[in-house]
């Protein structure tokens, strides 16, 4: 007779057989469903969940469709600017998208095309936001943001960038004892962007110096056990994000020690409620009528309340959670977007000497003596500086934020895509902006191309490829795979590709703080060199290889937006 335990074991048994059978059924039906469209490769760990920012660079290796720098290479391969794939575990048909006209169809359309809000979900961290919501829910969020991005905020982002970024040329000076210092780029970068937002975000002016050794400050805060002072607060939150992200919420409860990662929960935790209860202040005040400065918190109160107003209910508008929501995300998204993209920038101008050379020259004339920078205003600066711009863009090509980003499709539709074919095929190239392995050259000299078109079923997946896109030289040409600001400049014969651009995105859903953050990128680093000239390590300077430098030099990691690790460049100050 069978006992309790024995049936238990076998009804288990036969439901893990009947998912596996059930997966394995559901796998082949999307494999088949994917038509004669190129690639149907495998993707055996979904890459918009937590776990690949994990496993992003060590898992798929090199050479397969979701390796996270595999760029154009896996395109070339297969000839087509669609590839088809299915997820294992979910088995969701993905087709991975470099085409210029199939993105622009995709970004243009939001019914059609969905954000997969599941991979969003964990930036809801105050409450739902306008990057996690959809449809109506999504337009009420935008309603009240949007007209907060304008020009009086703008102006104001770069007068408060001017103040930054003398404070900390001043503290290079004053620590430096002759005309040279080594600069932790990523970590300058960290610092002048996160008081920045502090500034023109929240109206919260800090100094340069209150900001450093902020871990030492953090552990004596809580040892204190008070309220984080604001900056100590937002500086910790925009580091542990990553770790609030995955950490499970269980972890913060535990009635026991466990080594670093009580520690770790202990610190975001105490962060991130001590910048509520900051924001929940501001909040307070600008609804007192607090403050003299526009900055973003205030405008969207400001906004918020003035729509209650108007609507004589609270219908359509946000609650307090969702604008601490929201400017939590504006202010992430601008923090992470410029610190890296200038950490980037500034080793690729140490790389490119000629680059830099040309940016000066460029300064030079906006700015010809010191009173015209420290007087110099958004208006009259930012549209004349046009290659500044270009070097900020061009880097954001070379080094997206996010890589690629995933839609949803709601409706049977197609896609067009392109085939095409070389008599010479892709090869590895001698030269390129990082000297990474994935970079390739492709003849368009007898290429031939054919148009083709997908069909997208409902419920399937589409990815925005914005890296592979971006080196794709069916769009920006036979030197898409070197750093070229020029890629940027309009010229009589030349007209740079609007539609192949994707570092914010595009369409309804592109990002709003697009112009914010590259206000404050093309001010720090006009500002940069007109004031230094900037050089690669000593230990470098005998390096003659430029590949090899870029090799060393443009190392990064995977995170809530992609990661410079090994950004150091010298600082010459100009006599």
């Amino acid at each position: 007779m069978l006992s309790w335990s024995d049936v238990l074991v076998g009804v288990s048994l036969a439901a893990a057989t009947k998912v596996a059978v059930d997966g394995v059924v559901a796998f082949r039906k999307s494999l088949a469903s994917l038509g004669p469209c190129p690639g149907h490769h495998i993707i055996y760990v979904n890459p918009f969940r937590p776990l690949s920012m994990v496993t992003g660079l060590v898992f798929p290796p090199r050479g397969w469709l979701s390796h996270y720098a595999q760029k154009f290479s896996v395109y070339a391969a297969d000839g087509s600017t669609i590839l088809s794939s299915v997820a294992v575990g979910d088995a969701i048909p993905m087709y991975w998208l470099a085409d210029a006209e199939a993105l622009k169809v995709v970004t243009s359309d939001r019914h059609t095309f969905r954000k997969d809000i599941e991979a969003y979900e964990v930036l809801e961290i105050y409450g739902k936001n306008l990057l996690t919501t959809e449809d109506d829910e999504w337009r009420r969020h935008l309603m009240v943001t949007g007209p907060s991005f304008n020009e009086g905020l703008y102006a104001l982002n770069w007068s408060k960038t001017l103040l930054l970024v003398q404070e900390w040329f001043e503290e290079i000076d004053n620590k430096s004892k002759d005309a040279e210092s080594l600069i932790d780029l990523k970590s300058s970068m960290d610092q002048i962007t996160l008081l920045i937002i502090a500034s023109a975000g929240f109206g919260m002016h800090t100094p340069w110096s209150s900001t450093s050794n902020m871990h030492a400050k953090v552990k004596a805060n809580l040892l204190s056990d008070e309220v984080m002072p604001f900056h100590i607060a937002l500086g910790t939150t925009l580091q542990k994000l990553f770790t609030k992200v995955l950490i499970p919420s269980f972890a913060y409860n535990l009635p026991f020690q466990v080594p670093w990662l009580s520690e770790e929960a202990k610190v975001t935790n105490a962060a991130f409620g001590a910048l509520k209860i900051h924001m929940s202040e501001l909040v307070l005040s600008a609804r007192m009528g607090g403050g003299d400065e526009e900055n973003l918190l205030r405008r969207l109160v400001l906004a918020n309340d003035a729509a209650q107003e108007a609507e004589g209910s609270k219908k359509g508008t946000l609650t307090d959670d969702e604008l601490f929501s929201n400017i939590f995300i504006f202010l992430v998204a601008g923090h992470e977007t410029s610190a890296h993209a200038l950490s980037f920038a500034i080793l690729l101008l140490a790389i490119y000497p000629e680059v830099q050379d040309k940016l000066r020259k460029e300064v030079m004339s906006v700015w010809p003596t010191e009173e015209s920078y420290k007087n110099a205003t958004f208006k009259g600066s930012f549209d004349k500086l046009e290659y500044t711009l270009a070097v900020i863009r061009e880097t954001l090509r070379c080094f997206p934020a996010e890589p690629r980003l995933p839609k949803i499709v709601q409706e049977d539709c197609d896609l067009p895509g392109i085939r095409f074919e070389s008599s010479k095929p892709a090869s590895s190239v001698s030269t390129s902006f990082d000297g990474g392995p994935t970079n390739l050259a492709l003849s368009l000299d007898d290429i031939q191309q054919t148009r083709f078109s997908v069909p997208i079923r409902k419920g399937d997946m589409v990815v925005m490829d914005i890296w592979a896109l971006h080196m794709n030289p069916l769009v920006w040409g036979v030197d898409a795979h070197e750093f070229k600001p020029e890629h940027f400049i309009d010229t009589d014969t030349y007209r740079w590709p609007r539609d192949g651009f994707l570092a914010f995105s595009a369409g309804p859903r592109g990002c709003l703080g697009q112009r914010f953050a590259t206000t404050s990128a093309v001010c720090i680093l006009a500002r940069l060199v007109r004031r230094y000239e900037i050089l690669v390590p000593e230990n470098l300077a005998g390096v003659k290889d430029r590949e090899e430098l870029k090799r060393r030099l443009l190392k990064w990691t995977t995170g809530v937006t992609l990661t410079p690790t090994n950004a150091f460049a010298r600082f010459r100050k100009f006599q």
